[in-house]
């Protein structure tokens, strides 16, 4: 059993899996060494640990896990992969390239791939033929929220929106339905350009506000929960095996 720590730029998220199914996920704000230790106890078959960071580096967490497991895996720039990457590894989040390595696996080497991670920041990647192309960043649903606060002088913050249809009748329902369609838009602008050019063009969904997002978006796409933590499990395992 493996065990994948994704620790994120808002939440940290720590998963088992036994080969590539899921067993169970733990979603934090913060990282603490009591939920690892609980993990381990419930479940002693675990041997082996990857570790990845947009945020800070849990050193105490690394310590722990480097003397009570076998294998530990901390994704860094030089970490062996299963897919040639077009793309300067040393400036290339963790989580962006896990979700590269997930939709790969789902796809095949051969597949035309667009991934769309919708969290602090929507990551849109491209893959072709089995290698990492590169990608696009810009604000995610939250990030665009807080601007609006931020840099307007009346502009409330909201916290939570989920209606994307039609106009809004009064300030929070205009920025709802405001930022959640620039989001759609921007997605699905994406999608018809990459199938512009390959009509049989995967596309893969996933990030926080993928489930509530998906239901809006018309072009066909694949939404895939805990798609960043399915591709730290697979270096994990493509790790595991090279030792």
């Amino acid at each position: 059993m493996n065990l994948v720590i994704d620790r994120g730029n808002t939440i940290c998220k720590v998963a088992v899996y036994d080969g590539n199914a899921l067993q169970v996920l733990v979603e934090e704000r913060v990282l603490d060494l009591s939920i690892i230790e609980r993990l381990l106890g419930d479940y002693p078959q675990v041997n082996a640990v990857i570790y990845s960071s947009v945020s800070q580096r849990d050193t105490e967490v690394l310590a722990y896990l480097k003397q009570k497991l076998a294998c530990v895996v901390e994704l860094t720039p030089q970490t062996p992969v299963p897919l040639e990457i077009g793309y300067d590894r040393n400036k290339l989040g963790g989580d962006r390239l896990a979700a590269v390595v997930a939709a790969l696996d789902y796809a095949g080497q051969k597949s035309e791939v667009l991934v769309v991670d919708i969290g602090t920041a929507i990551t849109i990647e491209r893959i072709s033929q089995g290698i990492f192309l590169g990608g696009n960043i810009s604000p995610g649903v939250t990030t665009r929220l807080k601007a609006l606060n931020s840099y307007t002088a009346r502009l409330p913050l909201i916290r939570t929106v989920q209606e994307a249809e039609g106009f809004g009748n009064e300030t929070f329902s205009a920025i709802e339905r405001g930022v959640l369609r620039s989001v759609i838009y921007e997605i699905e602008g994406y999608v018809r350009s990459i199938r512009e050019e390959t009509p049989e063009a995967k596309v893969y969904l996933t990030g926080g506000y993928s489930p509530l997002l998906s239901s809006f978006i018309k072009e066909k796409i694949e939404l895939k929960a805990d798609m960043v933590l399915y591709g730290l499990n697979r270096i994990l395992e493509y790790n595991n095996v090279e030792q």
